[in-house]
């Protein structure tokens, strides 16, 4: 948008500001006692990008009660369905599972396997467990099925979330002040 900056663009860039300023005070809190589970959230628009038609990815990962790694960013190709765009956001937050795992192992931090990713998308949840290709899901890259090994191997499980609870919506879209304060609230 840096190149074709619109008035759209200027509006939320007042928003960030706004917000920034009126949060500076917040932060993220970590707190003992917690189980230390590696728990994801994977969403993704569809076509959400005006320019470009394209979607964007957003996955938060935590470890007991607070976040501890997150991203959101355009797809590099445009999805031809929003099961597609939540395939494509799922196979970014396993292999970001993928990493955190072995960072965490490598430190000695003990947690439970297999990591859960929520989902809140139920097309996209059957196609990562079933192994089999069908017509349906022939247009997505064969080596993007790599997600199925790593369900069947135990090493990730992804499960359905309700899309009311879903913390990776604040990195994919815009919301109310209300239902932003509510996602933010769980993010702990």
């Amino acid at each position: 948008f840096m190149q074709e900056p619109h008035e759209l663009h200027w509006k939320v860039a007042k928003w960030i500001l706004h917000y920034v300023r009126g949060t500076y005070a917040d932060g993220i809190h970590y707190h003992g006692g917690v189980d230390i589970d590696l728990i994801g959230f994977t969403d993704s628009d569809w076509a959400g990008d005006l320019d470009h038609q394209k979607s964007t990815s957003g996955y938060s990962f935590s470890l007991g009660s607070g976040p501890i790694s997150w991203s959101s960013k355009k797809q590099n190709a445009i999805a031809i369905s929003s099961t597609e765009a939540e395939y494509r956001g799922a196979v970014n937050a396993a292999t970001e599972a993928i990493w955190l795992q072995g960072i965490l192992t490598e430190f000695g931090i003990h947690f439970r396997w297999p990591t859960i990713i929520y989902c809140d998308n139920m097309s996209t949840i059957s196609i990562c467990r079933n192994l089999v290709q069908h017509q349906q899901t022939k247009h997505i890259e064969i080596h993007m099925h790599f997600i199925r090994e790593l369900i069947h191997d135990g090493i990730i499980d992804i499960q359905y979330i309700q899309t009311a609870d879903q913390i990776a919506d604040l990195f994919t879209k815009p919301f109310t002040e209300m239902k932003f304060l509510h996602l933010r609230s769980l993010l702990g």
